[in-house]
């Protein structure tokens, strides 16, 4: 492709033939070919929008680590991302919000907002911009999968036209009614699934969309329905009654093999998050597995995005010095080290949510260098990795990525991994940590063995925020003095 030798170009004027040879994407035998068909990014653009400039300068990234599929995250509870001419109040009322991320938009009422008030920050893409970008990306050999979420994270949709929702959700001025620990949230809106009306609306939608992608692949989303308001809309009960369903799995299973039948006379293969597996869901629909569950058991084709060592939201190195992510540890070599199976896997793809990544800058520094060892770990056998030697090349690609603007986390300023009190000793903490507590002034990060999450009591590390550590006593073992954030090992 032309765009890929003009890259090619960049690299050969500016790198040494020596670490040419050296570089993330150096060629490999052909018996190294990955064995497996998708090897992508989900990129999320409706917490953060990012303009078509910053969209292509992904995309040639992508092409020079070899990887093939742009997953299109386009809309979700923060924004609408794409013109539908159908549905104008979507982009008309819900592309533009007050707040730079997810945490000030919600502190200030999940507000949406028209174009051009003071301070409102987002945009969407115009026909034409999806077309320019889908038509950069196959220049690079690279398949552009929409995603339209549905029938959940739905606040833009039901903000611009509250009809679709239950009757039971009320939303004056976009402003939530539901609190989550004393928050207002946006993130229990679902789609009534007992109105005709929403069927017409989200399959209209995807018939717009679908024209302007030639994939044959259409993610439907399909996550974290909360059916709160389901439970008790005289629609949606109504509906269950008559189907027979007692459950909201099966309720929403009903709209999902609904949406996959309307997509297959389109043309179109349908993609999902996980959640959408119960026994009615076609075969052939292909699932994002996001979470530990042993879905391809159940014979499904899956796409592996496992949310501890493939979601770049998570912070990379100490906390105390990392853009405010989400606070789970995945260093590079947690990534370089994923194992995502090979039964039933067509893919592996890295996840950027974008709630925390509300420039353009940040975004990349959160993407960069971990994708590209997603892409080595799809496209090496593991007896040939070496993870030393990869971070030497990811070194030698920092002059790459300078010529092309990519702003990439500095891999030479690691402060991870740090020397770590081993598993099995006891640390008494005078103070008890609770299920959701901390004790002042520290972060809990994850096991980099077993990639806990924050709030997870057992299996953590806890790094100490500055120098001042609480007092501590351990037993069987000297404490561990790491200046750069001390850390101790919490069994429990």
């Amino acid at each position: 492709p032309p765009k890929f030798w003009e890259i090619s170009k960049i690299i050969k004027e500016n790198i040494s033939a020596k670490k040419q040879q050296a570089l993330v994407f150096e060629e490999r035998k052909q018996e190294f070919r990955t064995a497996f068909e998708k090897l992508g990014i989900m990129l999320d653009v409706s917490r953060t929008f990012y303009p078509v400039d910053f969209i292509k300068r992904q995309l040639d990234a992508m092409a020079l680590l070899k990887m093939n599929v742009f997953h299109f995250h386009l809309v979700d509870n923060n924004g609408w991302r794409i013109q539908i001419d159908k549905w104008p109040e979507l982009t008309r009322k819900t592309a533009w919000r007050i707040g730079k991320d997810k945490d000030e938009w919600m502190a200030k009422g999940c507000k949406f907002v028209p174009e051009g008030t003071p301070g409102a920050v987002g945009g969407y893409y115009t026909k034409e911009d999806i077309k320019e970008i889908v038509r950069y990306a196959a220049e690079l050999n690279i398949d552009v999968i929409p995603e339209i979420d549905v029938p959940s994270h739905s606040f833009s949709m039901l903000c611009a036209y509250p009809e679709l929702a239950c009757e039971n959700w009320k939303a004056p001025d976009c402003a939530p009614v539901v609190k989550v620990l004393g928050e207002p949230s946006p993130y229990h809106c679902d789609l009534c699934l007992g109105n005709p009306a929403v069927y017409d609306f989200v399959f209209s939608v995807f018939d717009e969309v679908a024209e302007l992608f030639p994939s044959k692949y259409f993610h439907i989303g399909g996550d974290e329905a909360c059916a709160r308001e389901w439970a008790s809309c005289p629609k949606c009960q109504d509906l269950m009654q008559k189907e027979g369903v007692t459950n909201f799995t099966d309720f929403q299973n009903l709209f999902t093999i609904k949406a996959v039948e309307h997509l297959r006379k389109l043309g179109k293969t349908a993609i999902a998050w996980d959640e959408v597996i119960c026994k009615d869901l076609p075969k052939d629909v292909i699932v994002t597995q996001w979470r530990d569950n042993a879905l391809e058991a159940d014979g499904y084709q899956v796409v592996k995005a496992h949310e501890y060592q493939t979601y770049l939201c998570n912070n990379q190195d100490y906390i105390g010095k990392e853009p405010k992510g989400i606070k789970i540890h995945t260093p590079l070599n947690a990534v370089y080290d994923y194992e995502p199976g090979d039964t039933g896997v067509r893919g592996i793809e890295a996840c950027l949510w974008t709630e925390r990544c509300p420039t353009e800058e940040i975004a990349e520094h959160q993407t960069y260098p971990r994708l590209a060892a997603i892409a080595e770990r799809a496209w090496s056998p593991k007896d040939a990795r070496n993870y030393e030697n990869f971070r030497e090349r990811v070194i030698n690609m920092h002059t790459v990525w300078d010529k092309m603007g990519i702003r990439y986390f500095d891999i030479k300023s690691e402060m991870y991994p740090m020397h770590l009190v081993p598993d099995g000793i006891k640390v008494n903490y005078k103070e008890s940590m609770s299920h959701r507590g901390k004790l002042p002034d520290i972060l809990t990060m994850s096991d980099g063995t077993k990639f806990g999450t924050m709030w997870n009591k057992d299996n953590l590390y806890l790094a100490f925020k500055g120098t001042t550590v609480p007092e501590i006593s351990v037993k069987g073992a000297a404490v561990v003095d790491a200046s750069l954030g001390r850390q101790r090992n919490h069994p429990g």
